[in-house]
């Protein structure tokens, strides 16, 4: 393959002008020197290269890993296989340096100096697109910074251009690779990284979802908007941990099923009222605070969901969390994207759905039942909304978060609370009067 051959004109981040081929020359010896290395002593066995590529991804760097932990957060677009393999990674990157943080502080924030009393150029949390300082105002309050990695953007072009050609290419030899739609998969990554790559989208996504939020007793932070802007985010500090361990949770008087059932709630009521819901709330991002109360932050992924996207998705969980699960076929069929669907799918379809209906409701692994029909789809080349699999994909992390916070909290069992405010979803009236959480929590 040409270095050439790789300088195409697909727009990346808005930007259609091609990578300089002395760039692009080093690093895709990089990426073909970690990959040969990794795929050697990994062997043949399909378990095996799986692992290597999850160690290749985390040598490549933050940019590899950022797209490496998109393809994880997308069960229905990728293989289960490897989706499964990506789940190891982490965002344990290493900070960039104390200069790399002054250049973008000094190109975003030029007053930072004295905006700041006091600034750690030491970040309490490193990720692979970002970083968190602490700081504190002039006028003493505390608040925490999240300034963007120096560079971050042109090495993830560069690494989402060269993956769209290896797939596009790949798609050329193999057209049958063409029905997992991988191109298309990899268009979507580029679309959804250049929105959280824009911190005020993200501020913007906070001003919209904290007063649902709020209405479901979950803290946001306060954002501070005259110092924030593309690759700054200036918020306030809120003492509060990871929801990983019940014990530290009760410690601060919260209760696992309490805050599980508000994290859920205000998800779908975001997702099915508002059209735009919170889509990376893994455990290091739902947080509980010193008073017990839940807290939710980076807003830098969210999800969209359109009209006919709510009413299909309402029809398919109001199924899933009453046992009506002929339901999921339904709420499958009113999809657009399954009008062009095999006529073998729905077949496939309705007999994992089957699978699952033999057993009483009791004995029923929804989670299983849903990731099995995400899976299924994807093998059909049923092209589903990539949002859609991101609602449904933090439904089943809540449900593997509830299975360490709270082993007797059935998530989907639970979940049928909300059936009267799908069903008015799904019927195109939504509920009047009262609030999700009025009516979920019977406050």
């Amino acid at each position: 393959m040409s270095v050439s051959s790789l300088s195409y004109p697909d727009a990346v981040f808005g930007r259609a002008a091609p990578l300089p081929r002395r760039a692009l020359l080093r690093r895709v010896l990089r990426i073909g020197s970690v990959s040969a290395r990794h795929a050697a002593r990994s062997g043949w066995r399909r378990g095996d290269r799986l692992v290597g590529l999850r160690r290749a991804i985390e040598e490549l760097g933050p940019s590899w890993v950022k797209v490496g932990q998109l393809v994880a957060a997308s069960p229905g677009s990728f293989p289960p296989a490897v989706v499964d393999a990506l789940k190891g990674l982490h965002d344990g990157v290493a900070p960039q340096t104390p200069e790399a943080t002054t250049a973008v502080l000094d190109a975003e924030l030029a007053s930072w100096r004295t905006d700041f009393l006091d600034f750690s150029l030491e970040p309490v949390a490193a990720g692979s697109v970002a970083q968190v300082h602490a700081a504190r105002l002039a006028d003493g309050q505390r608040v925490a910074v999240k300034i963007q990695r120096d560079g971050i953007i042109d090495a993830l072009e560069a690494d989402l251009r060269l993956l769209r050609r290896i797939a596009a290419s790949a798609v050329r030899v193999r057209p049958r690779l063409d029905a997992l739609r991988i191109v298309e998969a990899i268009d979507d990554l580029g679309a959804g990284l250049e929105e959280e790559l824009d911190f005020r989208r993200e501020l913007e996504n906070m001003a919209l979802l904290t007063p649902l939020m709020a209405s479901w007793g979950i803290r946001v932070p306060r954002t501070i908007e005259r110092l924030s802007g593309p690759r700054v985010l200036v918020m306030e500090w809120v003492d509060a941990v990871p929801v990983r361990d019940p014990a530290v949770i009760a410690g601060k008087g919260g209760r696992p099923d309490d805050i599980l059932r508000r994290v859920l709630g205000s998800l779908l009521e975001s997702a099915f009222v508002l059209g735009r819901f919170h889509a990376d709330g893994h455990g290091g991002n739902v947080m509980v605070g010193d008073d017990g109360a839940p807290v939710l932050v980076d807003f830098g992924i969210v999800g969209r969901v359109t009209p006919e996207q709510q009413k299909a998705c309402a029809v398919m969980l109001d199924g899933i969390f009453t046992g009506r699960f002929e339901m999921l076929g339904f709420g499958m069929a009113m999809l657009p994207e399954m009008a062009h669907a095999p006529p073998e799918a729905g077949a496939a379809l309705a007999e994992v759905a089957g699978r699952h209906i033999t057993g009483s409701l009791s004995d029923m692994k929804m989670g299983v039942l849903l990731r099995e029909a995400l899976e299924t789809a994807n093998e059909h080349g049923v092209p589903l909304p990539a949002s859609m699999v991101l609602l449904f994909k933090q439904i089943l992390y809540f449900d593997g978060l509830a299975a360490v916070l709270a082993p007797d909290f059935d998530l989907f069992g639970d979940g049928s609370r909300y059936s009267p405010m799908l069903s008015a979803v799904a019927a195109g009236t939504p509920l009047t009067g009262r609030s999700w959480s009025e009516l979920a929590l019977g406050a």
